[in-house]
């Protein structure tokens, strides 16, 4: 908890020895390691936050939150091979899990050759099963300030650069992940 505390000042490497020293005192424990994943993909270090996911996930092999997370990374480092495979893992333990279908379904789409049907199908699942009420709308949640949202999409909409994917979120309204597309100036 002291690690969230320090992330949510802005305190980036206070948060990281807090996570540190909570693994030292429990090393079963998951949620430090995909904590620090998510810090050391936001800083691009892709294979620092890959290891400690490898870590959360051999926890707890089934663990969606961090397979995601997993997935994103392996999206930012290009590796979009292992990425699919991640997003595949989490459809076989949750065939409903919204973001996870429809990232792969963006990388099937967005792949030369890619199977354009099954992301048809896989959009289609994403769409379906989320539980934000702009679903209808592709999830799309438009223009907004800062302070109109949760804190959580604020920390990260704004801090994200245009064209980029976020790292999995959550919030107390589930997982998100977030593009931002463009930006207007208020």
């Amino acid at each position: 908890v002291l690690g969230d505390v320090y992330l949510a000042r802005n305190q980036p490497q206070l948060a990281e020895t807090a996570y540190l020293r909570a693994l030292e005192l429990d090393a079963t424990l998951a949620g430090p390691y995909v904590q620090l994943a998510t810090m050391y993909g936001r800083s691009k270090q892709y294979d620092q936050a890959l290891a400690k996911l490898d870590q959360s996930l051999r926890i707890n092999a089934k663990a969606v939150p961090a397979l995601m997370l997993k997935g994103i990374v392996l999206e930012q480092k290009g590796d979009n091979a292992q990425a699919r495979a991640a997003y595949e893992e989490i459809l076989n333990i949750n065939p409903r899990f919204a973001p996870a279908a429809n990232n792969l379904a963006l990388l099937l789409a967005e792949q030369p050759g890619g199977d354009l049907e099954k992301a048809l199908q896989l959009a289609q699942i994403a769409k379906e099963h989320s539980l934000s009420p702009d679903a209808e709308e592709g999830g799309d949640l438009g223009f907004f300030a800062r302070g109109e949202m949760p804190a959580e999409f604020d920390a990260v909409v704004f801090n994200l650069p245009a064209g980029r994917l976020s790292p999995l979120i959550k919030s107390e309204y589930g997982y998100h992940i977030f593009l931002v597309e463009e930006r207007r100036d208020a």
